[in-house]
């Protein structure tokens, strides 16, 4: 399993409970040097748009920060089968002006840098490898409490700020609490990302590599 919160959720239906392991996603390459770049004034969310990935929430919490909050943005980096559901959301609140959706892009860097603030309002999760960018950029997180992956990325709420599933009013709290709070929300981002070797490419990788030999061991 790609997490641990996965694995207990799998252990329950096995009866040997001990062959159920968990290796974190062979992911992250190389750790990026903290530099002093200009925050622009908006939120990133990174995701497909799905009901998994619950962006109809975020909506709502941007309709609550935009009424404190005017001039702070939202863009919503993904596609998907909701999207005209969630664009039709976004007409009717009158937040064009707050929330972008852009689509895909196959150069997120540059919006990792600028951002203030990235927004997880998942569902569920196996992992969620862009929690695991946010943090190599230093980007404050907030992501909602799913099951397994986001909760051990941000190692609780130690390196970010977890809100409950489906919850606009926490988000849109969260939020309004980073941008008062950003030295304070930058500090968890750094303690996260002190901690990020644990998805190494290198790493996770030597870990498949021994199990792998243990089963060709086991059957020889």
């Amino acid at each position: 399993c790609n997490s641990i919160g996965s694995k207990k959720s799998l252990q329950k239906l096995m009866i040997n409970k001990s062959k159920v392991i968990s290796i974190y996603n062979p992911y992250l390459k190389k750790i990026r040097k903290k530099k002093k770049i200009q925050k622009q004034n908006y939120a990133i969310s990174v995701g497909r748009l799905t009901k998994q990935k619950d962006h109809q929430t975020l909506v709502k919490a941007m309709k609550i920060v935009s009424k404190k909050e005017s001039n702070f943005k939202l863009l919503i980096i993904g596609d998907g089968d909701q999207r005209k559901f969630i664009n039709d959301q976004i007409k009717r609140d009158n937040l064009t002006k707050n929330i972008k959706l852009l689509g895909w892009k196959k150069n997120l860097d540059r919006y990792y840098k600028s951002a203030k603030i990235f927004i997880l309002p998942s569902l569920y999760e196996g992992l969620g490898n862009v929690l695991i960018d946010a943090v190599n950029f230093d980007v404050p997180v907030i992501t909602t409490n799913c099951k397994s992956g986001p909760s051990e990325i941000i190692m609780k709420n130690k390196g970010g700020f977890i809100v409950p599933i489906s919850d606009s009013e926490q988000i849109a709290k969260k939020i309004l609490y980073c941008l008062k709070n950003y030295k304070l929300a930058l500090k968890k981002a750094y303690y996260a990302k002190k901690n990020i070797l644990r998805f190494s490419e290198t790493k996770n990788s030597e870990k498949y590599f021994k199990e792998l030999v243990k089963v060709l061991y086991e059957k020889s």
